[in-house]
């Protein structure tokens, strides 16, 4: 759950609620491949047709050990 206010002087606030989850899987001692990671917002007082982004991404990732 987040909140965030906009930069230009208001006292207007938004609250967004956000979950998701991923799997990595570690490919060498220092290599994580990112199969999937998902992540879907609702950010409250909009329609939900206008303000609930999904994203999925796939990566790798090097670990310094």
């Amino acid at each position: 759950m987040g909140r965030f206010k906009y930069q230009y002087d208001t006292d207007y606030t938004d609250q967004v609620h956000s979950f998701g989850g991923g799997l990595d899987i570690q490919a060498t001692h220092h290599i994580n491949i990112r199969a999937i990671d998902y992540e879907h917002q609702q950010w409250l007082g909009y329609p939900a047709s206008e303000s609930a982004p999904q994203v999925i991404t796939v990566g790798a990732a090097y670990a310094f050990r």
